[in-house]
């Protein structure tokens, strides 16, 4: 992973992960494969009566879901876990890691920065506090958007002060 430096005048200011709804999605997994292996396991008994090797295979396909259940489940957490969004006085910096996958760090000047958008929807997002950050640079028509960003007013809040300090 990749070091991000910053100058002697830039100081962090706030880093965040994502929020941790997004463990939710690995946990359904991890939840699946255990499903599945103690559904297989279980049913043994039964393709057991028809003949020993199927009992074998049915544990060994039981087996392998578990161990493909886990390994996603691990993976999506180191993710969480490793990537970060950083606010500086002069950038946003977003750094995205998974070993061996992903390994992207983007810098923002916050300057540069034309349009701030929040976005909270649904019940769940409104009730844990967290949402979409939508950035519009200067001259270019995409947007940037960061996804799942806990307390996103408090974060577009801490960008607009940064703007208009540097305006100032």
């Amino acid at each position: 992973m990749e070091t991000v430096h910053t100058s002697d005048d830039e100081k962090i200011i706030r880093d965040t992960q994502d929020h941790w709804i997004v463990v939710m999605r690995p946990l359904g997994v991890l939840f699946t494969g255990w499903a599945i292996f103690l559904t297989l396991f279980f049913s043994a008994d039964y393709f057991g009566a028809v003949s020993g090797n199927a009992r074998l295979i049915v544990h060994g396909i039981g087996f392998v879901a578990l161990v493909i259940a886990h390994h996603f489940f691990f993976m999506l957490i180191i993710a969480w876990i490793a990537s970060t969004l950083i606010i500086t006085g002069k950038r946003l910096i977003e750094i995205r890691f998974l070993p061996f996958v992903e390994d992207d760090i983007t810098h923002i000047d916050i300057r540069k920065i034309n349009e701030l958008d929040k976005k909270k929807h649904g019940l769940l997002s409104n009730i844990l506090n967290y949402g979409d950050i939508e950035i519009k640079l200067e001259n270019t028509a995409e947007k940037i958007i960061f996804r799942h960003i806990p307390r996103p007013s408090e974060f577009v809040n801490v960008i607009e002060q940064i703007k208009l300090k540097g305006s100032a």
